[in-house]
């Protein structure tokens, strides 16, 4: 991104990168709305945020994997392969791709849906970072699955999509890279996912947007650190 110097306004000026620091100021600069808001006005969206956050939550808790499983397959993806719910183990426990592939997409538009939600029901641009978290969240730890979820990766990665699809580019390549040498898919997640809010940042997105980057990346390096010690070797056993 560029400042606002163009050669059409500001003939005698060239344009030239952001700084850092110009970024960071920026940050600091932005704007609720259209218009700059007072901290009590600021105070008055808490509850909004409160419920839309809530409400995200919920949606995420969906347990596609679960739901998908027990209907189609009368198996629940909780008890084998990697215990988890997502796409990845649906199909490790029924053997079926189509209800893999179904559970990832379903995972994916509990995000988006979260996330359209919340900002409908908070008139703020952070109501972007709190819905998508909440819903990333809900599927990690879903309260209509005793807590056990899973990986989240479908879920934030449809956010990610929506928000900024450049972003998973690098996180992808880095994964990948770390994935052939290591041979371990979540200690290479963990460390892939570290760049995505930077990413955001780089790419002169807005606060709320790198905060989702953040907040939402780490929610799933913590996720995945349950599966720091796992053995690929025996999920494939089984």
């Amino acid at each position: 991104m560029y400042t606002c110097c163009t050669l059409f306004k500001n003939p005698g000026l060239t344009c030239r990168p952001k700084r850092a620091t110009e970024k960071l100021v920026s940050a600091y600069q932005y704007k609720f709305r259209a218009g700059e808001k007072s901290l009590p006005e600021i105070l008055k969206l808490l509850p909004h945020l409160l419920l839309a956050g809530g409400t995200a939550y919920l949606i995420g808790s969906l347990p596609t994997g679960v739901l998908l499983g027990r209907v189609w397959a009368g198996l629940d993806p909780r008890l084998g392969g990697s215990f988890h719910t997502g796409g990845l183990n649906v199909l490790r426990v029924t053997g079926r791709p189509w209800m893999a592939v179904l559970t990832m997409l379903v995972d994916g538009a509990k995000g988006i849906i979260a996330v359209g939600v919340g900002c409908w029901m908070a008139p703020t641009p952070w109501a972007l970072p709190v819905a998508g978290v909440m819903a990333v969240a809900g599927h990690c730890w879903p309260l209509y699955a005793r807590f056990r979820g899973g990986m989240g990766l479908s879920t934030l990665g449809a956010i990610f999509l929506y928000v900024q699809p450049i972003v998973i580019l690098p996180v992808a390549l880095i994964w990948f890279i770390l994935y052939r040498s290591m041979n371990h898919s979540a200690r290479a997640m963990v460390v892939a996912l570290a760049v995505a809010g930077p990413t955001l940042w780089l790419l002169d997105e807005s606060p709320p947007t790198v905060i989702l980057g953040l907040v939402g990346s780490a929610v799933l390096i913590l996720r995945h650190f349950s599966d720091w010690h796992r053995s690929y070797e025996r999920d494939k056993a089984q």
